[in-house]
């Protein structure tokens, strides 16, 4: 993996624990009933877990091909 890759992932990593932190902050401060905020909580944790699936089914899927240009190549120098 390189350098990029992680420095991708970290990111990818660092802007869901920021939107995980904002949104809950929003909802903490927010003048609403417990049940209210719990219910929004959820919605907004499920929608972030949604998001977070989603960009690891899209990032698999990018790596797939690199991995098997990867191992084609590594075959083809054998």
């Amino acid at each position: 993996m390189g350098k990029e890759e992680r420095g991708g992932i970290g990111g990818f990593v660092a802007f869901l624990i920021g939107m995980a932190f904002g949104a809950t902050l929003t909802l903490l401060l927010t003048p609403e009933t417990g049940k209210e905020t719990r219910k929004k909580l959820k919605k907004v944790l499920e929608e972030a877990h949604d998001f977070a699936v989603s960009k690891a089914k899209e990032t698999l899927e990018q790596k797939k091909p690199q991995e098997e240009k990867e191992e084609h190549e590594s075959e083809s120098s054998n």
